[in-house]
């Protein structure tokens, strides 16, 4: 099995280690020891996780016809309204 280091990693992404870090359990990573021992990856794994987050295509959705602003308001035939008295708007 051929592991690749952190920076291998890196290289291989034209991505900070940094990032290889923040993402090592997403990408499979195997640990050499303790806690602190340095990371290892199997490319196998990282090819997979890779695929895993590739995107696809898909055909764009066509735009929503735009919202029509209701018209104005229309009063049915045979209704009548009642008359608005003189002083409407006015102070009493």
């Amino acid at each position: 099995m051929n592991l690749l280091t952190t920076r291998a990693m890196a290289a291989r992404l034209s991505a900070s280690e940094d990032y290889v870090r923040e993402h090592a359990a997403e990408f499979g990573a195997i640990r050499l020891g303790g806690p602190r021992s340095p990371l290892r990856f199997d490319p196998e794994r990282v090819e997979q996780a890779l695929e895993r987050r590739r995107l696809t295509y898909h055909e764009p959705k066509p735009e929503p016809e735009p919202k029509r602003r209701p018209g104005p308001r229309r009063v049915p035939e045979g209704v009548e309204l009642l008359p608005l008295p003189d002083d409407v708007g006015r102070a009493a």
